[in-house]
Order: structure tokens, then C-alpha cells, then sequence
């Protein structure tokens, strides 16, 4: 996954940003209360400014319940100025198909760009299984981000096999 520090080109009539969450501990009580390492949080607000400066700021973010992935959105929602996040328990455990159905039940079509934070595999599967035959697999390391356009009016619209990958970000890059 490359890495861009500026706008993403060519924004589409619908925007999707999928994200996988930040760094995490490595155990805690249960899977589900785990929270970011020091690095995940700074990861985590790198993403938001990248996602700030990409001119496809979200007008929503919908997350995973699991601590990791809401402390992630709460995080690139602050450095980024959305207003706007959903905690959605479904995402925690979602597969690539149910997080396309997640994202066209939940977001409304007053918004043309939206985010999603999730976790692997399911984030790097959604973001395959959204693109057009043929397109170059996007990889998901913990903070990574690809940013998908949709030539749709409607959320409802979304579907596989129709994204085209408009930029990208991973830490470091």
C-alpha cells in the first residue's frame, strides 16, 4: 500500500475510506476490550491528519464496538474534524460481505464520503472484494487506510466488484 500526503484524485459521486484499526495490545481480559499501544494512538492520529488532508473527509465513521477499533475512530475523527461516529457491534466479527451491507444500511445519502474502521482479515477482504476484477490486492497493515470511489448516487448502490482505488495510506509511508 503506498502512502500519499496529499489529496486523492479523481473523487468519485460516493467516497469510501476502510480502514483497519491501530496497534493494539497484545492481550487483555478478552479480545474485545483491547486497547492501542502508545504507538497505535500516534498511528492512529497520523491517519486522521492524512485522512484531513486527502480532501475525502468523512461525514461518518462507522466502527467496530472493539476497543481497539473505537479508540482508533475517535482518534482519526478528532485530528480529521468529523463529527460523527458509529459504533456498530456487527462490525466486530464482520466478514468483507457483511461489512458491505453494514455500509450501505447505515450510511445516508445526503453523505458522499464515509469511513469505515474494522479489522483484518475482514477489513483487506472488503477492500478486495469491493474493487473491479482484475485490480491489485490492497494490503492492511494495523493504521492502513484505502480510500475507494463509487461512480453511484445511492449507498444503497455500493457493490462488489465496483470500487477503483483512489489513494491509499499506510504509517511510514
Amino acid at each position: 500500500m503506498t502512502g500519499t500526503s496529499g489529496s486523492a484524485g479523481d473523487p468519485a459521486a460516493l467516497n469510501l475510506l476502510v480502514m483497519r484499526h491501530s496497534k493494539t495490545e497484545p492481550a487483555a481480559e478478552t479480545d474485545h476490550v483491547r486497547r492501542l499501544t502508545e504507538r497505535g494512538r500516534a498511528d492512529a492520529a497520523a491517519a486522521g491528519a492524512w485522512v484531513a488532508a486527502s480532501g475525502l473527509a468523512p461525514g461518518v465513521i462507522l466502527a467496530s464496538t472493539a476497543a481497539r477499533a473505537e479508540e482508533t475512530a475517535e482518534l482519526v475523527a478528532t485530528v480529521a474534524g468529523v463529527r460523527r461516529v458509529e459504533l456498530i457491534d456487527e462490525l466486530y466479527g464482520a466478514d468483507g460481505y457483511e461489512i458491505l451491507d453494514i455500509v450501505t444500511a447505515h450510511v445516508p445519502d445526503e453523505l458522499t464520503s464515509a469511513m469505515v474502521v474494522g479489522h483484518n482479515p475482514a477489513i483487506a477482504q472488503f477492500g478486495f472484494l469491493i474493487q473491479a476484477d482484475g485490480a491489485a490486492e490492497v494490503r492492511f497493515p494495523t493504521s492502513a487506510i484505502g480510500a475507494f470511489g463509487f461512480d453511484v448516487e445511492s449507498w444503497v448502490d455500493v457493490d462488489e466488484g465496483h470500487a477503483r482505488l483512489l489513494a491509499s495510506y499506510a504509517p511510514g509511508d
